[in-house]
């Protein structure tokens, strides 16, 4: 077990909050155009929804509910509802527009809400759902297969989820099959279900008191070491986000329960702060609208925010000026 102080003084330095910049790369308007998302009330049956009631998780909307910002600043997006998945080139023109709960799937593939996706370098487009097979389109959105992992199946449908994709383009499975790493084409058995960093180690990281991060150091599933990271802060919730492709590990958090405001602060390879910045705030009313993944890390570094406003759905790249 390790302590690591992060010796801050109480005035944050201009440098700390104004090393990493927000930059609005792209807005989709609202509707039913080619170059535009949509979105659709939930229907309620008179249910009166509120911010405070889960009604929102019973009855979802049609809009946008899980984003992914590729290494070009290519925009997808998948429906709560399952009615599109939607690619954006970074001018607003779509370039993939495919309706996901068609015939082209095979029968034995149930659907539900969508819980990760991913687009890997090839432009294959990864889709995983609460129940049933990921799916694989390619960057056209025509379905072209489930992902499947080898072994027998102890259910008539296997139920896969993603834990985590990291920038390797190693996808870390879990399934009823056991957990697999899934990269360039081959399934591996046992999973992390972790982040990866350069050292081969995986990386697991929540916040520990109102103080103070925890990270969860494995190997091959054999723990190898705790690290507790202090800060001169107030954590009401926090976890790790990921660690790009320079070991730097960004934890979004919340000075309160709310998640919200939210802040990320990104950390070096040994634990030490670099940089700190708070995230744009969302609109109150655009609660049942909002994408699930609200912040996206890349491996450059660059962190994506999803931003829904009355206009359209704005996506805002922060990064290092």
């Amino acid at each position: 077990m390790r302590i690591v102080a992060l010796l801050t003084i109480l005035l944050w330095p201009a440098c700390l909050w104004a090393e990493y910049a927000a930059t609005e790369i792209l807005v989709i308007p609202w509707g039913d155009g080619p170059d535009e998302l949509r979105i659709e009330e939930p229907y309620t049956d008179g249910i009166e929804i509120t911010p405070d009631s889960a009604a929102d998780a019973l009855f979802p909307s049609g809009g946008p509910h899980w984003g992914f910002v590729d290494v070009e600043e290519n925009v997808y997006f998948i429906s709560k509802d399952l009615h599109y998945l939607k690619g954006f080139h970074n001018n607003g023109k779509a370039f993939v527009d495919a309706a996901v709960d068609t015939s082209d799937y095979e029968a034995s593939v149930i659907k539900y809400c969508p819980t990760r996706m991913f687009v890997d370098s090839a432009g294959f487009i990864y889709v995983f759902f609460i129940h049933g097979y990921p799916s694989i389109f390619n960057s056209n959105g025509d379905f072209v297969s489930i992902l499947d992992p080898p072994g027998d199946e102890p259910y008539p449908h296997d139920i896969v989820s993603l834990d985590f994709y990291n920038f390797d383009e190693e996808l870390n499975i879990h399934s009823y099959k056991g957990d697999f790493i899934f990269q360039n084409g081959n399934f591996t058995k046992g999973g992390y279900r972790d982040w990866k960093a350069s050292d081969g180690y995986y990386y697991w990281g929540n916040r520990y008191d109102t103080s103070t991060f925890r990270f969860i150091k494995f190997k091959t599933y054999a723990y190898i070491d705790t690290y507790y990271v202090k800060v001169d802060r107030k954590i009401g919730v926090g976890a790790l986000m990921g660690i790009d492709l320079n070991d730097n590990y960004y934890m979004r958090y919340s000075e309160s329960k709310d998640d919200f405001p939210l802040d990320i602060l990104v950390l070096d390879r040994n634990f030490k702060e670099k940089d700190h910045f708070r995230l744009l705030p969302e609109r109150d009313n655009m609660y049942l609208w909002n994408v699930h993944n609200a912040t996206f890390l890349r491996g450059d570094g660059n962190v994506y925010q999803f931003l829904c406003e009355d206009d359209g759905m704005h996506v805002i790249r922060w990064g290092k000026e």
